[in-house]
């Protein structure tokens, strides 16, 4: 279906994404970290991110700002995972140019809905 990366610091919180996205069908890419997300949207542009905005090396919103600021990755969708409360990082996120806000914790369906969602806003109508 779609390829996902899911970046957030947390092992068992990455597998257990892949987990559930693969059930569902789609191709998942992990990252610990915000600097090895972008190593891997350099070598493949996921469909959508997952991205957690509390990591150590660079958090998401880093990310996020750099994805923005350069055109190949400008319009990748990203929907932000995060505990911070939505008065915080919500605000903050869509600004930068968030696709969706989830936050943690989340449920499998909450999780697998987001990203379906994102795809049917990202994806030509003729796909």
């Amino acid at each position: 279906m779609a390829i996902v990366l899911v970046v957030d610091d947390e092992p068992d919180i990455r597998n257990l994404v892949r987990h559930l996205l693969s059930v569902a069908g789609h191709e998942v890419r992990l990252a610990s970290d915000g600097a090895e997300a972008l190593v891997s949207v350099g070598k493949e542009r996921p469909d959508v991110m997952l991205l957690d905005v509390s990591m150590p090396v660079m958090d998401g919103f880093e990310v996020l700002e750099r994805l923005r600021a350069h055109p190949e990755t400008a319009e990748i969708p990203v929907v932000l995972v995060t505990t911070l409360p939505p008065s915080k990082g919500e605000y903050a996120g869509r600004e930068m140019g968030v696709t969706h806000y989830l936050t943690k914790p989340w449920d499998s369906g909450t999780l697998e809905t987001a990203v379906r969602v994102v795809l049917r806003e990202t994806q030509p109508a003729n796909q």
